[in-house]
């Protein structure tokens, strides 16, 4: 089931302040604000909205593949990688937890 949720942000604007600040990860999950990993410590981007489980399936959607995203509804969990022109390349491990979607992008 696609999701048509119009959000005023992007992946992109989420990577861009987990590289500008310099962390190593941008955490996704429901009921919470993005938030990055700075030196081994979880920083909330409230400048962005508290998750819901829609926003956080908009955002994961948008950047798979039809392939990849059957792989996933089927065996609810994928690992890949994805490259952002001018901003790095990140390894993303997608999973379903208590119904809903979470994903964990890690610059590499």
């Amino acid at each position: 089931m696609e999701t048509d949720v119009a959000l005023q942000f992007n992946i992109r604007d989420l990577l861009s302040q987990l590289v500008e600040r310099k962390g190593s990860d941008l955490h996704l999950r429901v009921d919470t604000n993005p938030q990055i990993r700075v030196h081994g410590h979880m920083s909330p981007l409230d400048m962005f909205p508290v998750l819901d489980p829609s926003m956080v399936k908009s955002l994961i959607y948008a950047i798979l593949t039809d392939k990849q995203k059957k792989t996933f509804e089927e065996r609810l969990e994928l690992d890949f990688s994805i490259g952002i022109a001018n901003l790095a390349r990140f390894r993303v491990n997608l999973f379903k937890q208590k119904g809903t979607i979470g994903a964990v992008f890690r610059v590499i």
